[in-house]
C-alpha cells in the first residue's frame, strides 16, 4: 500500500513525501523556470522499476523566457541523475507511449512542444549529447511513427481548439515538425470553459451486459475529449428586432483529438460555467450551474459503439471455450463506428472546486466519482447514481444490474465523505492511483493542505479483514489434519481384521 508521492510546487519545488504519514522524504528544487502560470510545470515518470536492482526514475521539467529546464531524478533518494537546459520555452509535454517508442534501458521519450510550433525530442537522460547514437535512434523511430502522434491547443481567449499531427522532417531538431490537422472555432456567443481529455485508465471489458442479457459495447476512443463552453444571448439591436437564433447554456462538445470531428454535441440550456469535469472509460460527467433553476446540477454522457454486424457477447465467450482466438475490433479516428450517446442530468446540492474518479490495477472494482466540494471536503459518488439508464420504476432487470430507479436529486451521505470532518483548504485537485490489491486505490487531495486516504469503492473483497478469527482457523486446519490421519488409521485396522478373518 505504501507508494512515494511526488509533488511540483509552483514555486519549482519537487518533493517526494511518505505516503503512510506525509513526511518529506527527499526534495530537488527545478529553479525559477518553473515559476509563471503560463510555463510548462510536470513530472512524468521517465523510467520503471523492472528488477530490485533497478529503480524509477523521474523527469521534471519548468519552462520560462526562452528556456526549459530538465531534471532526471531517482525517485527512491531523490539524486539528480542529470540534467539539461533546452533550447526552447515548452508549453506541453507529450510522453511517447508504447513499447516501440522505450529506449534500450525503458525510457519513455517525451516531445517538447512550444507555442511557436518548435519540437525538442527528449529520448536521453541529460540531453542528446550524453548518447548521440541513442538520440538518433529515437528521432528515427519517431519519423517512422510520425502519423500516429497527434496533440491538441485550445486558445480559451480566440476560443479555438487546434489539432496538430506530426511530419517527418530530416533537418529539424526532432526529426519531425508540427502540423495543423483541423480546428474547431467556437461561435462569437460561445466562450471555452475547459477541455478535458479522457484518462486512459486500465478498462476490464469493452462490454456491459444488461439485465435483459442484451449488451452494449463501449466506445473506447483513445483520442477523445470533451469541450464545455458557455453560450450567451447577444443583446437585441432593438426592441422590434427578432429575436437571436442562439441558445444561451453550457454547450458540450464530445471531440475527436485526432481528426477533430464532433462525435456528439448537446445543451444544457439555461447553464453556465464554471465546469468540473472526468472523462473516464466511455463516460463523462460534469459539474455546473443552472442559472434557470438557480442551483447546481450534474449530468453524464455515456458513449457506446453502435455497430450491429459484429459477433453476440455470447457468441464471443463460446469461441473463447472452444479456444478459439477473440479479437477486439481495431478503433481508428479515421473509421470511427456510429455511436449511441446516452445522457441524463441530475440536481446536486453542493458545488464543485474540483473533480476526479477512482482507478484500480485492472479496471475491474466498481468506479466512484470523486467530488471536491464548495466545503473544501471530498465527497465519494457511486458510479451508479450517475448512470444514464437509470429507470424511472424499477424493473427485474434494473434490478439484476443494481441500478436504482432515476431520482432527480443525488443524495449526499455525511457517510461518503472521504475527509471525514476534515477539510482540505482551498481543494484544487483531485488524483487517484492503483495499488497492488484491485479492490483498493489512493486518492489524493491537494490544496494548501494535502490528504491522502484508501478507498475501496466494492468493499476489500480480496483482503482477510483485521478482526478475521485466525486462531479458529488454524485450530480448525490443525484438527481436520488429526482427524483424517486418526480415519486412515482406523480403517487400516478394520482392512487388516477383515483379511484375516
Amino acid at each position: 500500500m505504501r507508494q512515494l508521492i511526488v509533488v511540483l510546487t509552483s514555486a519549482g519545488k519537487v518533493f517526494g513525501l511518505h505516503s503512510g504519514d506525509g513526511r518529506e522524504l527527499w526534495s530537488v528544487y527545478l529553479g525559477t523556470g518553473a515559476s509563471g502560470s503560463a510555463a510548462l510545470r510536470t513530472v512524468l515518470v521517465w523510467r520503471e522499476q523492472v528488477g530490485e536492482a533497478d529503480d524509477t526514475e523521474l523527469l521534471a521539467l519548468g519552462s520560462s523566457g526562452d528556456s526549459t529546464r530538465a531534471l532526471w531524478i531517482r525517485a527512491s533518494d531523490g539524486e539528480v541523475i542529470a540534467e539539461a537546459t533546452l533550447p526552447l520555452a515548452a508549453s506541453r509535454a507529450l510522453p511517447l507511449e508504447g513499447a516501440a517508442f522505450e529506449g534500450a534501458g525503458g525510457e519513455r521519450p517525451v516531445l517538447l512542444a512550444s507555442p511557436s510550433g518548435e519540437l525538442h525530442l527528449l529520448a536521453v537522460a541529460g540531453g542528446a549529447t550524453k548518447d548521440a547514437a541513442a538520440h538518433a535512434e529515437a528521432k528515427e523511430v519517431l519519423a517512422a511513427r510520425a502519423s500516429k502522434v497527434f496533440f491538441y491547443e485550445a486558445d480559451a481567449k480566440a476560443g479555438t481548439v487546434r489539432g496538430f499531427g506530426l511530419v517527418p522532417h530530416a533537418d529539424a531538431p526532432a526529426g519531425v515538425r508540427r502540423a495543423q490537422v483541423w480546428q474547431l472555432s467556437l461561435p462569437e456567443s460561445e466562450a471555452l470553459e475547459a477541455v478535458v481529455e479522457r484518462v486512459l485508465d486500465p478498462v476490464h471489458t469493452q462490454v456491459r451486459v444488461l439485465g435483459d442479457r442484451s449488451a452494449l459495447y463501449k466506445y473506447l476512443g483513445a483520442n477523445t475529449a470533451a469541450v464545455f463552453a458557455t453560450a450567451t444571448e447577444p443583446e437585441r439591436a432593438s426592441e422590434g428586432a427578432p429575436p437571436s437564433a442562439v441558445v444561451a447554456g453550457l454547450v458540450v462538445y464530445i471531440l475527436d483529438t485526432a481528426t477533430g470531428r464532433v462525435l456528439y454535441r448537446t445543451v444544457h440550456m439555461g447553464s453556465a460555467g464554471p465546469v468540473q469535469a472526468t472523462f473516464r472509460e466511455n463516460w463523462v460527467v460534469y459539474h455546473y450551474w443552472s442559472n434557470e433553476a438557480m442551483r447546481n446540477e450534474m449530468s453524464v454522457l455515456e458513449l457506446f459503439d453502435d455497430t450491429r454486424d459484429r459477433p453476440s457477447h455470447v457468441q464471443e465467450g463460446l469461441m473463447q471455450l472452444l479456444g478459439a482466438e477473440v479479437t477486439a475490433p481495431e478503433q481508428s479516428s479515421h473509421s470511427l463506428p456510429p455511436l449511441r450517446v446516452l445522457g441524463q442530468s441530475y440536481y446536486m446540492p453542493m458545488s464543485a472546486k474540483a473533480m476526479g474518479a477512482t482507478s484500480t490495477a485492472k479496471g475491474v472494482t466498481a468506479r466512484q466519482v470523486l467530488l471536491g466540494t464548495g466545503t473544501d471536503q471530498v465527497l465519494a459518488l457511486d458510479r451508479r447514481l450517475l448512470d444514464p439508464r437509470r429507470p424511472l420504476k424499477a424493473t427485474p432487470a434494473s434490478k439484476e444490474e443494481r441500478l436504482p430507479p432515476y431520482a432527480e436529486m443525488l443524495p449526499v451521505d455525511p457517510r461518503r465523505m472521504i475527509t471525514h470532518r476534515h477539510t482540505v483548504a482551498n481543494l484544487r485537485f483531485i488524483e487517484s492511483a492503483p495499488t497492488h490489491l484491485e479492490s483498493t486505490c489512493l486518492v489524493l487531495a491537494v490544496g494548501l493542505d494535502r490528504y491522502l486516504t484508501r478507498l475501496a469503492p466494492s468493499r476489500s473483497y480480496d483482503t482477510i479483514s483485521e478482526s478475521f478469527n485466525y486462531l479458529l482457523l488454524s485450530a480448525t486446519v490443525v484438527g481436520m489434519v488429526v482427524a483424517t490421519l486418526v480415519a486412515a488409521r482406523m480403517s487400516a485396522r478394520a482392512e487388516l481384521k477383515r483379511k484375516w478373518r
